[in-house]
């Protein structure tokens, strides 16, 4: 009786295992998935500007800084919404500072040289020297 005990017990555990990786598994395909549209809603971005030095494209932004946020971080839970925050740069030096999320319109900000030098430490690159 006990070794029948001890097989019904380890069907269990192997059930619950295979049933949390199956969890976790469809929850990175979903991060995967959310992560690829808010990457292609970057690469989309476009920042009109009178002047050059403020426009923004997010096809040709130097990425200086990129981290990503997913909500619903318990297995069981397959995120609703992801977010990817990026410090970036523009050809004329100037940073902006973008939040895409999976459930919004992108947030974009023009950061200045200070803000992005305190942010960005070692990876900041100062601007051009004017007429270079």
């Amino acid at each position: 009786m006990l070794y029948v005990e001890a097989v019904l017990l380890a069907l269990a555990m192997g059930g619950a295992m295979a049933l949390a990786i199956h969890l976790q598994n469809r929850k990175l395909a979903e991060i995967r998935r959310l992560l690829s549209a808010a990457e292609l809603e970057f690469r989309r971005i476009r920042v009109e500007s009178d002047h050059p030095k403020f426009r923004l494209s997010g096809r040709s932004a130097q990425i200086l800084k990129r981290v990503e946020h997913a909500a619903g971080q318990e297995v069981s839970q397959v995120p609703e919404e992801v977010s990817i925050h990026y410090h970036v740069r523009n050809p004329h030096g100037e940073y902006f500072f973008i939040i895409i999320r999976s459930d919004e319109p992108p947030f974009i900000k023009h950061m200045s040289q200070q803000s992005a030098k305190a942010v960005l430490r070692d990876r900041y690159i100062p601007p051009p020297e004017p007429g270079a």
